[in-house]
């Protein structure tokens, strides 16, 4: 800050006055002063500007009134101009000390820090005078917050065939003592380290993991089930940190997010898909948080019949004449034999308008048990017993009549009682 005193005997021999006047010679000390520092952001749209004049400047307000300026002995005076004085100071603060702002005043978005100062003059009379005015300045600080990490989100298992047989449940061909399955759910949350300031280290991962229902009163879907954790650089079981703590795993093996689902919930031929959310964000050493970052994942859980098919065409599309080969595969889901296993097949062809048409058998090349043709497009697959986790296959050749997709229909006429 720099200060300028006008010689009053000049000014007044110029204006011929009569009156009093100080001189350069009446002056005893030369005075600067830190009016304010102030700090100004946007928050909620709005302007807020806070004084931390006491709180850095004049630490806590113990220095008031005069004992805020600096005297003379502190400045640097130039008196070459006979006509006035100048002087400056480098330092704004009571005590020429640095000021340490710290980084938890400071918001996100842009924020302005301003410095006001004053001069005093102090005549041997024991009169002073101030500047007819004052001066500042302003730096701006952006503070862009914390990069948002990524979170990629797994469950085990991820996709579940469960056989239903006479009151009981199967998975794997054993019986669930239980009519119940364990989701297990994992995560991998991440940030990209060169984006933090230099020195930020990341203090520890919070993960939140849920499932959600529709809430009637709310009228939208609201987290269930929810469960936190929270996972330091102290390494805990099953919990990975990378070696710059940039990223933080936790797997479904380390049964740390276990959902049960009911399995009798699941309607015997129908597929049920679990959702579940998971939600993660870091915090550094400093304390700040940073956003959270949000993803979901989903389990598969069929209930079937213990028997299932599955059909393949090779190729699909042939035109007039060509041949192609059907595969019919039959399998037994449980641990039981299951006897008196019938198929009925029909073999039926969608020509490039959508117009369905019958196509021919032209032979059956291997099977297992007996295998009737019904017509020369149709017949019955007579297998009888299949035991429990056998696979049984029908093989045969048919010859399209017109050009288009070959489709093959199959379906069980009888087995085992089911319910």
């Amino acid at each position: 800050m720099h200060g300028k005193f006008y010689d009053a005997y000049q000014i007044l021999k110029e204006n011929n006055a009569l009156d009093w006047w100080y001189t350069r010679k009446d002056v005893k000390d030369w005075m600067t002063v830190a009016n304010y520092l102030k700090l100004s952001y946007s928050q909620n749209g709005q302007t807020v500007t806070k004084d931390l004049t006491d709180e850095y400047l004049y630490f806590g307000g113990i220095y008031t009134g005069d004992d805020r300026y600096k005297g003379a002995p502190e400045q640097n005076i130039d008196l070459s101009d006979l006509n006035t004085a100048y002087w400056w100071d480098d330092w704004l603060d009571h005590d020429n000390r640095d000021i340490y702002l710290p980084t938890t005043e400071l918001k996100p978005g842009t924020n302005t820090l301003s410095f006001a100062g004053k001069v005093r003059v102090f005549f041997n009379a024991g009169y002073h005078t101030d500047a007819v005015n004052s001066k500042s300045v302003s730096i701006q600080f952006l503070v862009t917050g914390l990069p948002k990490p990524t979170v990629q989100a797994k469950v085990e298992p991820a996709d579940t065939k469960i056989a239903y047989y006479n009151g009981q449940y199967y998975l794997d061909g054993e019986v669930l003592n239980r009519a119940t399955l364990d989701e297990k759910v994992g995560a991998t949350a991440s940030v990209d380290t060169s984006q933090l300031f230099a020195g930020v280290k990341i203090k520890l991962w919070e993960f939140k993991v849920y499932k959600k229902r529709y809430d009637p009163v709310q009228g939208s879907y609201v987290p269930v089930e929810v469960k936190n954790f929270t996972i330091d650089t102290a390494n805990n079981p099953n919990i990975t940190l990378s070696e710059d703590k940039g990223t933080c795993t936790f797997a479904p093996a380390s049964n740390m997010a276990v959902f049960t689902e009911n399995i009798k919930n699941v309607r015997v031929g129908t597929t049920y898909t679990p959702a579940y959310y998971v939600e993660a964000r870091y915090q550094t050493e400093d304390g700040r948080w940073s956003k959270w970052a949000s993803t979901y994942t989903q389990a598969k859980i069929t209930v079937t019949e213990p028997l299932t098919i599955t059909k393949t065409a090779d190729p699909a599309n042939i035109a007039i004449g060509d041949v192609a080969t059907y595969t019919i595969t039959v399998k037994n889901l449980i641990d039981k034999p299951l006897p008196n296993v019938r198929v009925y097949d029909a073999l039926t062809f969608r020509t490039s308008s959508g117009k369905p048409t019958t196509m021919a058998v032209v032979k059956v090349l291997s099977h297992s048990g007996n295998y009737t043709p019904t017509d020369a497009w149709s017949g019955i697959w007579n297998i009888g017993t299949i035991n429990g986790g056998e696979e049984v296959t029908l093989t045969m050749e048919v010859k399209g009549n017109i050009t288009g997709q070959a489709i093959n229909t199959a379906s069980f006429l009888f087995f085992y009682h089911l319910y």
